[in-house]
């Protein structure tokens, strides 16, 4: 699972979770709002999902996921409201 909380407004929260998707809070995480527009339908394709958040603006949104094969680089520019996939294609996640 990968949480995020953005730095301007400690309510709003966004959360990957693993073979589940992305979801947002608006209200310090009582409820949550699956985010879907622009990402992978299936669950089956949400591994280890990463998130980011732009330091310089936090509508901005990163999501790398990972399906088993390849990880994907999506973007949002308008806080979670739709996603697109960025050109970066990265072979595989390294954690420590």
């Amino acid at each position: 699972m990968s949480i995020i909380v953005d730095p301007n407004n400690a309510s709003v929260m966004y959360a990957g979770i693993e073979f589940n998707g992305i979801y947002k809070s608006i209200d310090g995480g009582s409820t949550w709002t699956k985010l879907t527009s622009g990402l992978p339908s299936s669950t089956a394709t949400y591994y280890r999902p990463e998130l980011g958040m732009s330091k310089a603006n936090s509508s901005i949104v990163y999501l790398v996921n990972y399906d088993g094969t390849t990880c994907t680089v999506y973007k949002s520019a308008d806080a979670g409201s739709t996603w697109a996939p960025t050109a970066v294609r990265l072979r595989q996640i390294v954690t420590v």
